[in-house]
């Protein structure tokens, strides 16, 4: 191997990684890349090198970072890979953004800690450890409660709890996505959902993009579409924005991208989670930079080589993330008409069903069934390119059935 060529460990190898290590390559930079699947995933195939390893082992990580002695250690759109980062980066004394301050942005109990500690509006929770303590915590905790893994991405194991079903079951389905051997229960706050992109550079932070999210029938954890700019009025928009950047503050993330889910009931907001990575299903990659005039991904990267960037930051242009979420029911074929891939503002359709299979009801973001990402002008516009695509595409069965991609269920007026 060459070591006078710069590398950069890039952790995580599945196909939305696929833009930062094609990215580096761009940049001149030796990419390692490792993912914990044994079969090549995605982003393999444009690395230099390609290497199994959990995105957990942090050990395992160190020791590669050694053996291939890299300049720099990054990961984007992957929750689980920022605290392996961060422990890479402190123990070859690279730039990063510390174990602490990864840990605020990964353990949803630390984070609710520090939202606490600064006083800033959030549900109430309990870190419940036992069945008993479930029990005991619900009668203590009013109204509609929703049950998460401290440490989870993708939404696994997130739940809305049923009272009149049993405890122990809610209570296990969401102890197994849990890696830490407890769960949190907390109030669920009704009311719109927006997700807010940002990035913290030169000592500052930037919200960049804002969206209003809908989400799925029967299942409020699991988002449906993502339309941005939001239609939030402008003074909400200042507020939800002052407060993104308050709590990146008060987090003291030193740099780096963030992607922050946020309820909203009358005019306050609450935090759901705030990363410090960028959204996944290519927001970061694609769905940002198109949106605020540059790719948060690459600052990142010279900052952590220390090379010289600027940017300037323009917000304008409308983009709609939309996921397909068909009928259960065993796949003959899709049918996608020729016209829908010429709509004006399409950038990427793509599904994760085929001839054969058979679909169920989606429980988590890894089981939906394919998505559409719309670049354009206008909200209108894109919203409407969605709702053609919607209407055209569909799924046919062995049972004879023809149905296109669902309405996505919209309970609040934006």
């Amino acid at each position: 191997m060459n070591y006078n060529e710069p590398s950069v460990l890039i952790v995580g190898g599945g196909k939305w990684q696929v833009p930062l290590v094609r990215l580096a390559k761009r940049h001149g930079l030796r990419v390692i890349c490792t993912d914990r699947n044994t079969a090549p995933p995605a982003a393999f195939e444009y690395a230099d090198i390609g290497l199994t390893c959990d995105a957990r082992d942090i050990a395992g990580t160190i020791n590669i970072a050694r053996e291939y002695r890299i300049d720099a250690v990054i990961s984007d759109q992957s929750d689980i890979a920022v605290p392996t980062v961060a422990s890479v980066a402190e123990s070859l004394k690279l730039n990063g953004i510390g174990s602490e301050v990864a840990r605020r942005f990964t353990d949803k109990y630390s984070m609710r800690l520090q939202l606490e500690r600064s006083m800033l509006p959030l549900p109430a929770f309990r870190r419940v450890n036992s069945v008993s303590e479930l029990k005991r915590y619900i009668t203590e905790l009013p109204g509609t409660l929703i049950l998460k893994p401290p440490d989870s991405q993708s939404s696994r194991g997130v739940c809305r709890l049923d009272r009149s079903r049993s405890l122990t079951e809610q209570f296990e389905r969401c102890m197994d996505a849990s890696s830490c051997g407890w769960i949190l229960v907390e109030q669920f706050i009704e009311g719109p959902e927006y997700t807010v992109e940002g990035c913290v550079f030169d000592d500052t932070a930037y919200t960049l993009a804002i969206s209003e999210k809908t989400h799925i029938l029967g299942n409020d954890c699991v988002a449906q579409s993502l339309t941005y700019p939001s239609a939030l009025p402008p003074h909400l928009v200042s507020k939800l924005s002052a407060l993104n950047e308050t709590i990146l503050r008060m987090f003291e993330l030193p740099f780096g991208i963030t992607h922050a889910e946020f309820r909203r009931s009358g005019e306050d907001f609450y935090l759901v989670e705030i990363a410090a990575r960028g959204g996944g299903t290519l927001i970061s990659s694609d769905i940002v930079p198109y949106l605020c005039g540059f790719r948060p991904d690459e600052i990142l990267l010279n900052v952590l080589l220390e090379r010289p960037y600027s940017f300037q930051l323009r917000q304008k242009g409308a983009a709609r993330l939309e996921f397909f979420n068909f009928p259960a029911g065993i796949v003959e074929r899709l049918e996608i008409p020729e016209f829908v891939y010429g709509l004006p503002s399409l950038h990427t359709l793509e599904f994760a069903i085929s001839a054969g299979d058979a679909i169920s009801k989606v429980s988590d973001d890894s089981k939906r069934h394919g998505y559409m990402i719309l670049l354009g002008e206008t909200r209108e516009s894109v919203i409407e390119t969605a709702r053609t695509i919607r209407e055209h595409v569909k799924v046919h069965y062995v049972d004879g059935r023809a149905l296109s991609g669902l309405e996505p269920v919209v309970k609040y007026v934006f």
